[in-house]
């Protein structure tokens, strides 16, 4: 029989104990232990979501977003920061409040709700005040020359000439050369014209790009005016050619026809007219513009008129 009484390492009862006791402090080190249970970790992400908000100056948008907003995962992104802008959040509402704009603006942030959402909330705010505006100037800057800018007056010119040679009034000659010598009138503007609506586009593609205000591309509209005050004399100065004619005809043309009836933008047909005025006709409902009775040669004679 052997006598030795020396155990196997593991059946030695402290080594046993201290043994388990690292197993123990490691599977606590592993599942995060140490008293540190108690603190909650950020949903992970589930699903991505963009939310547009379309609006415009002077305005509040509410909107729902799917869980409470986490407030640690509001972020916005750069170069969308627009201080006419605000934010509220408040459990799971996003509240956004746009103030006076001299411009469109634009926002963007991003958040996590506790429902596993991150959005991207995009934010575009209209500059509504200068809508008119740019609409006019964008009309303005599609004119290609006094010509068309003067169109209404070189038709209803050419009409009266046409109907005057039909008569036996006038020449064919006499004709040719009467609105030859009023297209050459109109085309002394040219460069000026041509000059301030290049400036007027610069102003407008600024005004796009948020590099400038409302107000300057206000101003740059307003310097325009004088071109086309200088269009409108030199339409007005052909219109006197067949002046005589058109009071046969029981439709005058008032003497400072420029000063009382100017060529200016008419915003519901969006084109430049001295005719589209309560002066010698109306709107319908649908936008539709119509001489009146006193001038229902008109109806005739321009092509925008309704029949």
């Amino acid at each position: 029989m052997d006598s030795r009484t020396d155990l196997p390492v593991l059946t030695k009862p402290g080594f046993f104990k201290l043994t388990m006791g690292l197993i123990v402090l490691g599977t606590m080190t592993a599942c995060g232990g140490g008293g540190s249970g108690s603190e909650s970790s950020p949903a992970p992400v589930e699903n991505q979501q963009s939310l547009i908000i379309e609006t415009q100056e002077n305005t509040v948008e509410t909107r729902q977003l799917n869980g409470v907003v986490e407030p640690e995962s509001v972020n916005p992104v750069p170069g969308f920061d627009s201080p006419q802008i605000t934010t509220d959040i408040s459990d799971d509402t996003v509240s956004i409040t746009v103030g006076d704009l001299s411009n469109n603006s634009s926002e963007r942030f991003t958040l996590v709700t506790e429902a596993g959402t991150e959005y991207t909330i995009v934010i575009n705010a209209l500059n509504a005040s200068a809508e008119a505006l740019v609409q006019q100037a964008e009309t303005l800057t599609e004119i290609t020359s006094p010509q068309t800018l003067a169109s209404d007056d070189l038709r209803l010119l050419n009409t009266v000439l046409e109907i005057e040679y039909l008569a036996g009034r006038i020449s064919e000659s006499e004709k040719t050369s009467t609105s030859t010598a009023a297209i050459n009138a109109l085309n002394n503007f040219a460069n000026t014209l041509e000059n301030e609506i290049a400036l007027l586009t610069l102003a407008l593609s600024n005004y796009k790009a948020g590099d400038t205000p409302e107000s300057d591309l206000d101003q740059r509209l307003s310097a325009a005016a004088a071109a086309l005050s200088d269009v409108g004399g030199a339409g007005e100065a052909a219109l006197d050619n067949v002046s005589n004619t058109l009071n046969e005809m029981g439709m005058p043309l008032p003497a400072d026809l420029e000063a009382t009836n100017p060529l200016a933008y008419v915003q519901q047909a969006d084109r430049y007219s001295r005719f589209m005025n309560a002066d010698y006709g109306t709107f319908d409902a649908e936008g539709n513009f119509s001489f009146s009775s006193s001038y229902d040669f008109f109806n005739a004679v321009f092509h925008y008129a309704s029949q």
